[in-house]
C-alpha cells in the first residue's frame, strides 16, 4: 500500500501537469513557451532519478531550512514524524519523493503528448472542424484530444511497472517504507528470492496493464470494437 500511494500521487499529479503541458506546447508550436517546454522536458529526461533525488535532499533539508531561517524543512526520510500518523504529515513526507518520480514522467508524458497532438492536429477532420466555424477549444480538446490521446494510454500502461523499478532509487533515497526499498534492501543483503519476487511482479504488471491499455482504447475511440 505504501506504494501504491507513493507511485499512484507521482502518477495523477504527472498526468495531470504533462497532459495540457503537451496540448499546450502542441497548439503553439515554434512559440517561446514551446521552446522553453521543450528544454525543460529534454532536462528531466536526461537526468537520472538518483541525482534528482540528492538535489532534492539538499533541497529540501539545507536551502528551506535557510530560507526560511530555520522555521521549516521538508522529512527527509519515512512516511510520518514519529507517531504523527495524520493525514497532513504524510503529505508532507510525500513532497520531494513524488516531485522526484513526477519530474521525470512530466518530462516523458509532455513530449508524446506534444507529438501526438501535433500529428493529430494535421489531418483533414480537424481542418474541416476548424472550417466549419468550431472554436480551437472545441477542436482541440473534444475532436483532437480524443485521438491524440492513445499514444499516452499505451506509454501510461508500460510506464507503470517502471514507476515501480525505478521507485526502487527514489525509495531507498528517502527511505520510503514500500515495495521499492524492500527491494533495495534485498538486493543489498543479496536476498534472491525476494528480488526474484519484485521481478516477477513487474512482470505481471507489464502484462496487465498493457491489456488494460488495449481495452481502454475501446471507451476511448470508438472507432475500435474488441
Amino acid at each position: 500500500p505504501n506504494s501504491v500511494i507513493l507511485l499512484g500521487t507521482s502518477l495523477l499529479v504527472s498526468l495531470g501537469i504533462a497532459i495540457p503541458l503537451g496540448i499546450f506546447a502542441a497548439t503553439r508550436q515554434y512559440s517561446k513557451v514551446d521552446m522553453a517546454t521543450s528544454v525543460v522536458s529534454y532536462v528531466g529526461i536526461s537526468v537520472p532519478s538518483f541525482v534528482l533525488g540528492i538535489f532534492l535532499l539538499i533541497f529540501g533539508a539545507v536551502y528551506i531550512r535557510k530560507w526560511t531561517g530555520g522555521a521549516f524543512a521538508f522529512p527527509l526520510f519515512g512516511m510520518h514524524r514519529g507517531d504523527d500518523q495524520s493525514f497532513l504529515d504524510l503529505v508532507v513526507h510525500m513532497v520531494l519523493p513524488v516531485t522526484s518520480l513526477a519530474i521525470l514522467s512530466i518530462a516523458g508524458f509532455s513530449r508524446f503528448m506534444r507529438s501526438s497532438m501535433l500529428e493529430v492536429l494535421h489531418q483533414d477532420y480537424i481542418r474541416t472542424a476548424r472550417a466549419k466555424g468550431l472554436s480551437g477549444r472545441v477542436v482541440n480538446y473534444k475532436h483532437a484530444l480524443r485521438n491524440a490521446i492513445l499514444p499516452i494510454i499505451t506509454l501510461v500502461a508500460l510506464q507503470i511497472p517502471q514507476l515501480v523499478s525505478g521507485a526502487i532509487i527514489t525509495e531507498g533515497i528517502f527511505s520510503w517504507p514500500g515495495m521499492g526499498l524492500l527491494a533495495f534492501q534485498a538486493t543489498v543483503d543479496r536476498d534472491y528470492p525476494v528480488i526474484l519476487g519484485v521481478v516477477m511482479l513487474v512482470a505481471v504488471l507489464t502484462v496487465f496493464f498493457n491489456l488494460l491499455a488495449d481495452l481502454s482504447y475501446a471507451v476511448v475511440d470508438p472507432r475500435i470494437r474488441y
